[in-house]
């Protein structure tokens, strides 16, 4: 048995040992100092000053003693977790990382679909009805932080945390298909991309990828970037507002305003993901992704992310891609004016992607399929 578990773990006493202590030199310091303001009764009362100095010691007491329990039992932690196998990009281990057995596999492709920032999976509910229409099966899972109640997780939730999430649900589905593909929009393209330079992947799909920030939102990556005044920003500011785009009439970047007040969406950000988005741009790189067939699809009038930036930097390291542009569509393509065209294009990509039909013929298909309903 290893030696640091037979040890009797005093962490609470020492803790508690270390807040008497502070308190005890404190107080005597107290007790000793001698300024003129403890002197001189026309400027204070003597044990007013006093009273409120020992009111400052008792809350920096309770702040020292949490604050080394705090530090003790990270090394604690940390120190026994240095006999397992880390796995660095996804604070995890080897060892405790999420296992399945499926001795048969019973699909031949299974997508999986990663929402946005602020968002959930019911992005894709236009997606999920073509894809169910034509038997494709998904996995559309929420990540960490998102989707919930309130936002108490989100401001405390790590870009590694993400990662694993969709590291372990790729590997679910690969355990259950022979071909895993992905579909991932804005944030989810990253993480669709952190997925890929670490997983085989079939049809590596983006919608609007949020690779590159708007130049709009440049200042807030720069200012999140810089080590100390950041942690003070973020202190000082621990939400900002989901913005309005120029030229949009809400927080959702879309032409279309049909579907705005059904998204599920937070309208005040914990802006310590906001950093964790930032520094998730800087951890990946599409170039180094694998995968049988990289595919973009955007919305010509999207001011949330930099498009140019993205095919400028593809196109610098001769990365082979395809791409489709949606001439009515904003951000989020999948719910905006284009979404039905969309959709299919994506259909068509999964189940033969070497016969894509190009945006017109779909258009043409979709009036047809619309007439025929009616």
């Amino acid at each position: 048995m290893a030696k640091d578990l037979q040890e009797r773990n005093h962490l609470v006493r020492w803790g508690i040992l270390i807040g008497l202590s502070f308190f005890s030199l404190a107080t005597i310091f107290i007790l000793i100092i001698d300024f003129e303001i403890l002197r001189n009764p026309d400027i204070t009362q003597d044990h007013h000053f006093r009273i409120a100095l020992f009111i400052l010691v008792i809350y920096f007491t309770i702040y020292a003693t949490s604050g080394f329990i705090r530090y003790l039992a990270r090394y604690l932690n940390n120190r026994y977790l240095t006999r397992f196998t880390a796995l660095p990009k996804l604070s995890s281990y080897q060892e405790s990382f999420t296992r399945s057995y499926f001795p048969n596999k019973p699909y031949e492709h299974i997508v999986i679909l990663l929402h946005g920032f602020t968002a959930s999976p019911q992005e894709f509910q236009f997606l999920i009805k073509h894809l169910e229409a034509n038997n494709i099966p998904y996995i559309s899972p929420k990540i960490i932080g998102f989707g919930i109640s309130s936002t108490h997780l989100l401001s405390l939730a790590h870009r590694h945390d993400w990662y694993r999430v969709a590291i372990e649900k790729y590997d679910l589905a690969s355990s259950l298909a022979n071909k895993v593909s992905i579909v991932g929009h804005s944030m989810g393209g990253i993480l669709a991309t952190f997925v890929a330079m670490h997983r085989p992947v079939h049809q590596l799909i983006l919608s609007g990828p949020g690779l590159h920030s708007a130049p709009s939102d440049l200042k807030y990556k720069r200012l999140l970037s810089l080590p100390i005044i950041s942690s003070l920003y973020i202190r000082i500011v621990p939400y900002l507002p989901k913005p309005i785009r120029k030229g949009r009439q809400t927080t959702s970047d879309t032409l279309d305003q049909t579907h705005t007040g059904t998204m599920f969406q937070y309208l005040a950000i914990p802006i310590n993901c906001v950093k964790e988005v930032f520094s998730a741009q800087d951890d990946v790189d599409i170039t180094k992704t694998q995968s049988d067939q990289l595919t973009i699809v955007y919305g010509k009038h999207d001011l949330t992310v930099n498009m140019s930036a993205l095919f400028q930097q593809l196109d610098h390291h001769n990365t082979p891609y395809n791409k489709m542009s949606f001439n009515n569509s904003a951000h989020n393509v999948l719910e905006d004016y284009d979404k039905e065209y969309c959709c299919q294009y994506i259909i068509n990509l999964l189940k033969n992607p070497q016969k894509t039909n190009p945006i017109s013929k779909l258009k043409k298909q979709s009036t047809t399929q619309v007439q025929a309903d009616a």
